[in-house]
């Protein structure tokens, strides 16, 4: 939509490997690394703790068919064996289990075929509402001392939210025991380069600076007194505002375009803005 109305777009927090593809999504950027290689290391993790295959649990297919497909390719390169349904008529290569909805009862069934599987290791490429369904079934099945494997990115705590399954947090806490969650590195680890879009700020400077507004001190990120956790995306949320800002004063100040355009989103302004943000380069 974005694209068709000529809208530029600059994610801060889109991880999705599909969005990678320049065919499908030609004019999409964003300042977040995407979930791409965690696959490779769940694996390598898996294969580390001594398990020759593991079950993989996948969301529905359009939102989580790509990271499936890169699931499959990583498990191949390694030698790990994928146990599970034959889901490659949708999934190309993918072999696992599946739960397209928010629903207890394919979430139990699931959890059956856990158990019928013994399986381990279990890789969750879901959001946190539907792993703590199928966590919950899976303990009510009686499916014990599994190492679940899932995104570091989802809210902490996310497994002990019982509102929406009929388990106990303590239960689902139970369960969560030994979890093993995979994220980016949010932060650079070079902290004395000074940022692109300061006079003169560094990015420890910046982390030490974004601590003390949220009233936490590094490296807290617990509940704030205002009733929020504090999320590392504000880095790639800083990114994306430099990112636009340098394509800004391109296309603006550099190349003359008229703001009208910009603001009308005509053709030629939309191709400067894209070619400007393909050609954007700063130290975030």
């Amino acid at each position: 939509t974005a694209y068709k109305a000529r809208y530029p777009m600059v994610s801060t927090c889109a991880t999705r490997p599909a969005l990678s593809d320049r065919s499908t999504f030609p004019n999409f950027y964003r300042t977040i690394l995407p979930d791409t290689f965690f696959n490779a290391a769940w694996i390598a993790m898996a294969k580390s703790l001594g398990q020759a295959s593991v079950t993989t649990v996948i969301g529905e297919t359009e939102n989580w068919g790509s990271m499936g497909t890169i699931m499959a390719n990583a498990a191949l390169d390694q030698g790990v064996e994928l146990k599970g349904h034959d889901l490659t008529n949708e999934i190309p290569g993918f072999i696992g289990l599946q739960i397209s909805l928010d629903s207890k009862l394919i979430a139990s069934s699931v959890a059956a075929e856990l158990v019928k599987l013994k399986q381990r290791v279990v890789i969750l490429l879901m959001f946190g509402a539907r792993n703590r369904l199928l966590m919950c079934e899976a303990h009510k099945h009686g499916f014990a001392n599994g190492v679940f494997m899932a995104f570091g990115w989802l809210s902490f705590g996310w497994w002990a939210q019982a509102s929406d399954t009929h388990c106990t947090p303590a239960e689902l806490t139970q369960m969560a025991t030994g979890m093993v969650t995979a994220n980016m590195m949010f932060w650079r680890t070079d902290l004395s380069t000074v940022l692109a879009c300061s006079a003169s700020m560094s990015v420890d400077e910046f982390i030490d600076e974004w601590f003390t507004r949220q009233g936490n001190t590094r490296p807290d990120l617990t509940m704030t007194s205002d009733g929020y956790s504090p999320a590392l995306e504000a880095g790639t949320t800083a990114d994306a505002v430099c990112m636009y800002a340098k394509m800004l004063h391109e296309v603006l100040i550099n190349r003359g375009v008229p703001l009208s355009d910009l603001t009308g989103r005509s053709e030629a302004g939309y191709a400067a803005v894209q070619d400007a943000l393909s050609n954007t380069d700063f130290e975030g």
